[in-house]
């Protein structure tokens, strides 16, 4: 990060008040992230079906998503803690298999099998870009913005608190009548997906590959996601078992790395 005397004024308010009020300020950029997008949904409920016909709302929706998390990193000017300008090594990138495993790979099987939903090429597109906006502005958010602010007070500390909340705030879609069965399993598996993702940010330094993977992981929802269906008690344990696995891994993946931390640091000394 930059030295305090080198920022604008706006800088230097912005981090002087989430260095003192961390979590407020986590709170408040969850809040400005994801409270205008519902309104915008609510307002017109059909958009929140995200169908081809999509109209200005959606869109809004969308542009929202990617500006809120660009304007807070270019102000804290955080892009480069939060892992944007960090180039992966092929070593680092070996620690994202597990959960490209998990959110990646398992769930497109779904697309393969009998019965599901096909779709003309002009949804697949708007699904196309609904997910990347999508995996940008939830990573660029909590593993960004929100991982960095609470990060001062340490790792252990950050990664599961910026979850617990990344899992808190995916129970907004309850408002779209989605199953509440379905979202709170969902939000569940979110909170292990959160702790997996955090600990790989703070692992590895660079956020660019999870982009992609929870970008990809959206993507089996908007193909096979019917209004008003039920999930059945195999889709709700598999998704609390993907968030068990994922908040092991992660769990594992940053205790070894602290301890290997704390060897390297106590041998220097």
């Amino acid at each position: 990060m930059n030295s305090p005397g080198n920022l604008a004024p706006m800088t230097r308010a912005v981090r002087g008040f989430a260095a003192r009020s961390s979590e407020w300020f986590a709170v408040l950029v969850i809040l400005a992230y994801t409270v205008p997008a519902l309104a915008l949904l609510l307002a017109a409920p059909q958009g929140a079906s995200f169908t081809p016909t999509m109209d200005a709302v959606p869109f809004a929706v969308i542009g929202w998503t990617v500006l809120l998390p660009v304007v807070v990193l270019t102000v804290l000017r955080w892009w480069g803690a939060a892992g944007f300008t960090r180039r992966s090594t092929r070593r680092s990138l070996v620690r994202f298999l597990p959960v490209i495993l998990l959110y990646n790979l398992l769930p497109l099987l779904t697309l393969m099998a009998p019965g599901t939903v096909r779709h003309d090429p002009a949804y697949i597109f708007l699904v196309a870009i609904t997910v990347l906006a999508g995996g940008f502005g939830d990573e660029a958010t909590f593993r960004g913005v929100v991982l960095q602010t609470l990060l001062p007070d340490g790792a252990r500390r950050a990664v599961l608190v910026s979850s617990v909340l990344f899992g808190v705030a995916y129970l907004r879609v309850m408002a779209l009548d989605i199953d509440p069965v379905h979202v709170v399993s969902q939000a569940a598996n979110s909170v292990g997906m959160g702790i997996a993702f955090a600990a790989l940010v703070v692992v590895t330094g660079t956020i660019w590959p999870l982009v992609l993977i929870s970008a990809a992981s959206q993507v089996v929802f908007y193909l096979t996601y019917l209004p008003n269906s039920r999930p059945d008690v195999t889709i709700v344990v598999i998704e609390l078992l993907m968030g068990a696995l994922a908040a092991a891994y992660g769990i594992w993946l940053l205790h070894r790395h602290q301890h290997r931390h704390g060897s390297s640091s106590s041998t220097a000394h």
